[in-house]
């Protein structure tokens, strides 16, 4: 299965960042005390993307109830099930 190669998925109050499908890291704010720009630069110096890779989504309903029962992300975006963000959606 394909996957984006850089990908933030939230799920209200939780965000998750995956690289080529793996999850790297978790919470409930990606860079908490830093800010998402200074985690995304830190993240792109170390796994070589630029903010033209990075793609966002949400998890769906029934993802969101394993998050709810679970309290977190699996390790593998495999098993994750998630909309992409539309094109529409994004900053105008």
């Amino acid at each position: 299965m394909s996957y984006p190669r850089i990908l933030i998925l939230y799920a209200d109050d939780w965000q998750g960042f995956f690289v080529e499908g793996e999850l790297i890291v978790e919470g409930h704010t990606l860079g908490d005390g830093c800010g998402i720009i200074s985690f995304l630069k830190h993240m792109s110096k170390e796994y070589n993307f630029t903010l033209l890779n990075v793609k966002e989504g949400y998890v769906d309903d029934l993802y969101m109830e394993y998050l709810e029962d679970y309290g977190n992300f699996h390790d593998e975006l495999l098993y994750v099930t998630y909309n992409l963000k539309e094109k529409e959606d994004e900053y105008q």
